[in-house]
């Protein structure tokens, strides 16, 4: 399949964020074929991701990773190299149906609407769904601001509220994400963002709760495992949920790091003044 400059039938730019995608980016790329253009934002990967994205779209640019893909400087990033006015912000692990792909085309040609909420239906390891959320990700530039816009949000809307459309909570009209392949694919990647959430927290002004250390992982567990279902998967659910617990438990946990000044250089530190003291206390200093 090549690209077709002249087939786009919608006034959209479908932006991708990639790192060795190889074995996924095909299955997004093919969604969005012929409905507007597609740019691709590579974190210089070293598969045939770019060989592939090359064969669906002429907007390839390689570039170093940016914290989160939501922020100002990425947003700015893809905005400045777009000719549209809608932009649909994707990603590799994701699936959209053709009845959400033609609404979408059939929203970038109107003006009554320039934001759209569209549910987000989860698949965890291997299938549990633990839950599906709406979602920012189809909008119109300048409707959402992202000026000082922190991991895990998609800025502020601008626009009145008649001016939203939310998508109707059917599979056909919802993003399909196939997430956690294994339980290391899954601590590499929240490993990461439990450290830039507690981050974001900090600077908002937000402090560590005991509380919430406590309350989270159990609210999540109940949430998941009893209320939404998660128990039916057997241990599979099991472990996903509680992975899913450890990680909010991790965000309130690294919140105390920050605040507490807790880095390996100070436990280095604090381990080598107990080093000195047991090596006096037993004899064991250089005279």
């Amino acid at each position: 399949m090549r690209y077709h400059r002249g087939m786009r039938k919608g006034d959209i730019t479908f932006v991708l964020f990639t790192l060795n995608e190889e074995k996924r980016i095909e299955y997004p790329l093919r969604c969005f074929s012929g409905y507007g253009d597609i740019m691709v934002i590579d974190n210089w990967s070293t598969d045939k991701t770019i060989e592939i994205a090359k064969k669906y779209t002429p907007l390839v640019f390689q570039r170093d990773k940016i914290p989160f893909t939501e922020s100002e400087e990425g947003v700015d990033y893809v905005f400045a190299r777009a000719k549209t006015n809608w932009f649909y912000w994707g990603y590799a692990d994701e699936l959209l149906p053709r009845p959400l792909v033609e609404k979408m085309a059939e929203i970038s040609q109107q003006d009554a609407y320039k934001v759209t909420w569209v549910r987000r239906k989860n698949y965890n390891y291997g299938g549990v769904n633990l839950d599906n959320r709406t979602a920012l990700r189809f909008f119109k530039k300048g409707a959402i601001d992202f000026s000082g816009n922190q991991i895990g949000r998609f800025g502020k809307i601008v626009v009145p509220p008649e001016q939203i459309f939310t998508f109707p909570k059917a599979d056909a009209y919802s993003i399909h994400h196939f997430s956690t392949y294994d339980i290391v694919k899954f601590e590499q990647g929240h490993s990461r963002y439990s450290t830039e959430e507690a981050r974001a927290y900090i600077r908002l002004g937000r402090h560590f709760s005991g509380l919430r250390l406590i309350g989270r992982p159990v609210y999540f567990f109940l949430r998941f495992m009893i209320v939404g279902g998660a128990w039916r998967w057997g241990w599979r659910g099991l472990i996903i949920t509680a992975q899913y617990c450890f990680y909010f438990f991790n965000i309130e946990a690294k919140m105390w790091e920050l605040e507490h000044g807790v880095t390996l250089e100070s436990m280095e530190r604090d381990y080598d003044k107990m080093k000195e003291n047991l090596l006096e206390k037993y004899g064991n200093r250089n005279e």
